[in-house]
């Protein structure tokens, strides 16, 4: 009796070696076998490498505070219920 997994939200940096479309359309497909599947999203920033809070010209702060902001909107608005 597995615990369903639960749903998933990433915020991807156009500069991160490892984190892209590609791989997160693969990831998403194989989550979508599951049953029950998670809700799976992933957003593109437009900037930003992995470490989300490195700076960047314009971006003082990274491009962490999109992604809190991002991830507190879905808490407050129900997308983790389940």
């Amino acid at each position: 009796d597995a615990k369903p997994v639960p749903n998933l939200l990433h915020g991807i940096c156009d500069y991160s070696r490892d984190h892209t479309v590609r791989n997160y359309e693969q990831l998403k497909s194989e989550y979508a076998k599951l049953n029950p599947a998670p809700k799976f999203r992933y957003i593109q920033l437009g900037t930003g490498v992995h470490s989300y809070w490195r700076t960047e010209e314009g971006l003082p702060l990274g491009v962490c505070p999109i992604v809190t902001k991002v991830w507190h909107d879905a808490i407050m608005n129900g997308y983790y219920d389940q």
